[in-house]
């Protein structure tokens, strides 16, 4: 998911707005401008590591493997099917896929990152 400069520059004032509420603890103000960021942008925000990224179902491939050209087109398919089902919280379906992937491939899933190796 690509933004334009606009959008960058909005997406920073509204993380900058949000980060100023949960200052003045107007926790109600902090998850609207969240929630208008993920409705608009489709913007994650994380504060844990006070980063923020655009949501996407793509999962980009960390380090060396000895995987075919075809288990990395299934690996990524299999991914993209797991995001689109936490979207709808169906987690244990998503679990069932990230453990197939684990067991057959041996693939670890990092959501924070949106990385696999």
């Amino acid at each position: 998911g690509d933004l334009t400069e606009e959008e960058v520059t909005a997406v920073s004032k509204m993380i900058s707005d949000r980060y100023h509420a949960k200052k003045q603890r107007n926790f109600d103000a902090a998850d609207e401008i969240r929630d208008s960021l993920a409705a608009t942008y489709n913007v994650k925000v994380d504060d844990r590591s006070n980063e923020w990224r655009v949501d996407t179902d793509d999962y980009a491939m960390a380090g060396d493997n000895s995987l075919s050209e075809v288990e990395v087109a299934f690996i990524d398919n299999k991914l993209r099917e797991r995001f689109s089902l936490k979207r709808v919280n169906e987690y244990e379906e998503a679990d069932a896929i990230r453990d197939g992937l684990r067991g057959k491939y041996g693939v670890n899933v990092d959501d924070r990152t949106k990385e696999w190796s």
